[in-house]
């Protein structure tokens, strides 16, 4: 296409044609997008210079491309990292630079992702002359560019009116992103953000050992945004102090995946909801390498579903969906004398439609049979439930879910679980056609199946890598009129 034959163009097709350059435009703010190959430029990038050429071809192509560009500032992001060809040099200072002296564009920004690479050259400009000294001494020249970078990152959230999203990944440092003082004295005194996603960054295999506090590194931040309607935490291993608790009352939907909660933190995280809606839970494996050798107990640093059952208790009139996958909570070595079924139920939380448990929260992996196998799952569930997801392996225990399955759809077919529509176990685990379990929920009229869930990936694999710096592709001038 020419460029006077993209003047004829109505505007609202080439507004369409554009915003395929645009992950928020896209809706993909939450896929990692294509495969990066480490030796091409970043598909980010490229995108982002598509937009930016677009920007310079003629003032209607820049009156329609410029707001696009400026949706989002989201360098690094998804397998984009892992391209060799690309710089970090400056990109945050010019976003910044621009933002500022254009309020128009600062407008039009709607996300925002601040990767820990975009705070490397402030890393090297501060500590380049000391990686000789004592290592305290250089921990600590570090951990003062971070404060500088977090102070530029406060300064941003000032900027930006209409930011509907901000995406925060850790790096290595134990620090604080965004401190209050910094938000302060940027005059920030709420934000208008309604999804907040905060991340640590480690491969599956170390990924237990860096853990973040979400109290310590994101308080403040989450604190000021009063309209917050989601928040999503990869990697948490603590949430809130003791007191006060801060209060989320738009939150509806909580996403916390691959953590390490006790009952306690958890217990004071919701405590900060009024109204929740969906909440996914996911946990991670114990930190320590040798947790086999050094405690029997390496359960009981976590909390259980009964626990979550009576914290989530809270939300029985609200909570549609709940997904609580604990399969690598690790369980506490079996007691003969303990209860073998479970302490709770979900009968009271008339709004659940939509339940994700693993197995061994229901069975034990004992084979001894119990008188009341035929009604955990009836006991189990809501009225109202619509779909149930059952993960997880309980080896010989496997012939008393049979039976709890097989009651499930007599209930079903007798009307006491009118709108459910779904049942799904663990693929490892099948049972035999003599069971009849497939036959009879469909004679019920329910779906039975298998499927496979995989856990939720770290931010960065163990593939990724942080990429050297090349000549940056071109940013906006201070002189240019047009951007």
């Amino acid at each position: 296409m020419t460029l006077k034959e993209g003047t004829d163009i109505p505007t609202e097709i080439l507004q369409l044609i554009f915003t395929r350059f645009c992950i928020h435009c896209r809706g993909e703010t939450d896929f990692p997008g294509p495969e990066q190959d480490p030796n091409q430029p970043s598909w980010y990038s490229l995108e982002r210079h598509t937009l930016f050429s677009l920007c310079l071809t003629s003032r209607r192509f820049c009156d329609i491309a410029q707001p696009i560009l400026y949706h989002e500032f989201a360098l690094g992001y998804g397998h984009s990292l892992r391209s060799k060809l690309y710089s970090w040099d400056g990109r945050l200072t010019s976003f910044l630079r621009t933002v500022k002296n254009r309020r128009d564009l600062a407008s039009l920004v709607k996300w925002i992702f601040i990767h820990p690479d975009l705070l490397g050259p402030i890393y090297d400009e501060d500590t380049r002359d000391v990686p000789q000294r004592p290592r305290r001494v250089y921990e600590l020249a570090k951990t003062r560019a971070l404060h500088r970078v977090g102070d530029l990152v406060a300064i941003l959230l000032a900027q930006l009116s209409k930011l509907e999203r901000c995406s925060l990944l850790f790096g290595g440092i134990s620090t604080e992103t965004v401190r209050t003082s910094a938000l302060q004295a940027a005059g920030v005194s709420s934000l208008p953000i309604t999804t907040v996603d905060v991340s640590g960054s480690a491969t599956r295999r170390t990924a237990a050992d860096y853990l973040f506090s979400l109290d310590y590194r994101a308080r403040p931040f989450i604190e000021l945004s009063k309209r917050l309607e989601t928040l999503n935490l990869h990697m948490c291993g603590s949430t809130w102090s003791p007191s006060p608790v801060p209060f989320l009352p738009n939150l509806t939907t909580l996403r916390i995946t691959h953590s390490r909660l006790t009952d306690g933190d958890l217990k004071r995280l919701l405590s900060s909801c009024t109204g929740l809606q969906n909440f996914v839970y996911e946990a991670t494996y114990p930190s320590s390498p040798s947790w086999r050798q050094c405690t029997m107990e390496f359960g009981l640093d976590h909390f259980n579903a009964s626990n979550a059952v009576t914290d989530l208790n809270r939300f029985h009139a609200t909570l549609k969906s709940l997904h609580l996958d604990l399969r690598s909570r690790l369980l506490i070595p079996f007691d003969p004398n303990r209860d073998s079924q479970q302490a709770f139920s979900f009968r009271d939380f008339t709004a659940l439609e939509h339940l994700f448990l693993n197995l061994s929260e229901l069975y034990d992996m004992s084979s001894n049979e119990s008188s009341e196998d035929s009604q955990v799952l009836v006991k189990l569930l809501p009225p109202d439930i619509k779909s149930l997801h059952l993960a997880g392996y309980i080896g010989n225990s496997l012939g008393r879910l049979a039976i709890g399955l097989l009651s499930l759809a007599d209930a079903a077919s007798e009307g006491l679980f009118p709108r459910l529509e779904e049942v799904r176990c663990d693929a490892e685990q099948k049972f035999d056609e003599a069971h009849g379990v497939g036959a009879v929920f469909a004679a019920a009229g329910v779906d039975f199946g298998y499927e496979s869930w995989a856990h939720s990936e770290p931010t960065l694999r163990e593939t990724d890598m942080s990429p050297p710096s090349y000549e940056p592709l071109p940013l906006p001038s201070d002189d240019d009129s047009d951007l």
